[in-house]
């Protein structure tokens, strides 16, 4: 499921200049298409939903959810050669400088216990943890609430803690 507006503008510019600029705002959302969801493993094990009874429950943002994508590019067209003739009109006239500007927001964060408590039989890819009551689905921001081995206060979103653990806690066994 995919929503977007895309927005573009070009201008050409005198002397061989252009501008151009590129925006999406868009939202993706699936059950299978994240980089684990694919028929066949390279171990050759086929893909198992979390919950092979529902397999609505893995719908969500995509692994490909980028929100916001600006990209801007410029080309200018070199003025040299232009009065040439024969073979250096061949070689010298005609060439361009170009140059690419890309920026987007950040791509969904998926956490996983990192083994399988659920007991699926998916032996390859993890289960995923609860998300504790009163916290956001988004615990990349603001400090930690704190919890065992991780101090109360600790700024979120930094190298050495993008998330809040505190947040999560494991399914009890045999269930997702």
């Amino acid at each position: 499921n995919y929503n977007g507006l895309q927005t573009e503008f070009k201008k050409a510019l005198s002397a061989g200049l252009m501008f151009q600029v590129s925006y999406t705002y868009s939202k993706t959302l699936t059950d299978a298409d994240s980089s684990a969801n694919r028929v066949t493993d390279n171990s050759g094990v086929g893909y198992v939903f979390l919950d092979p009874t529902n397999p609505l429950r893995d719908y969500g943002r995509s692994t490909y959810d980028q929100r916001h994508l600006l990209v801007t590019n410029a080309q200018y067209e070199l003025p040299i050669g232009k009065g040439f003739k024969g073979m250096s009109k061949t070689l010298l006239a005609g060439w361009t400088i170009n140059g690419i500007w890309q920026y987007g927001s950040g791509l969904p964060l998926n956490v996983g216990d990192g083994f399988n408590n659920s007991k699926n039989g998916d032996p390859v890819f993890p289960d995923r943890p609860n998300l504790n009551p009163g916290f956001s689905s988004d615990p990349t921001s603001g400090v930690t609430a704190g919890c065992a081995g991780v101090a109360a206060g600790q700024a979120l979103h930094t190298p050495t803690l993008w998330f809040d653990p505190c947040a999560f806690s494991l399914s009890p066994s045999g269930t997702y």
